[in-house]
């Protein structure tokens, strides 16, 4: 078995994993993990997230962030200025086992 440095993850795993911790976190009253601050490409809010898109609006909206509706049949949320809040986390790299 190899050991090899990644510098990029599948976003599908990676959502599929994000939305794992929405919900097991939403069922915790305790060591909430704050979940509602991930958002999607451009800043669009999760529908898939417990309590849908409108959920993550009220809480981030109680965290002083602008939400912007678009879309008349289709009604989409965004965070304003979303890229103000974005967290960089640098060159951290991760390891992985292969099955060489």
């Amino acid at each position: 078995m190899r050991i090899k440095k990644i510098l990029t993850q599948c976003s599908i795993t990676a959502g599929i994993f994000v939305s794992i911790v929405a919900w097991a976190s939403s069922q915790r009253e305790n060591d909430v993990t704050p979940y509602w601050r991930t958002l999607k490409a451009g800043g669009e809010l999760n529908s898939k997230y417990p309590g849908g898109a409108e959920a993550q609006k009220e809480m981030l909206e109680k965290e002083g962030h602008t939400i912007i509706q678009r879309g008349r049949t289709n009604i989409k949320y965004y965070v304003k200025d979303y890229e103000q809040f974005l967290f960089v986390l640098g060159e951290s790299m991760v390891t992985a086992h292969t099955g060489d």
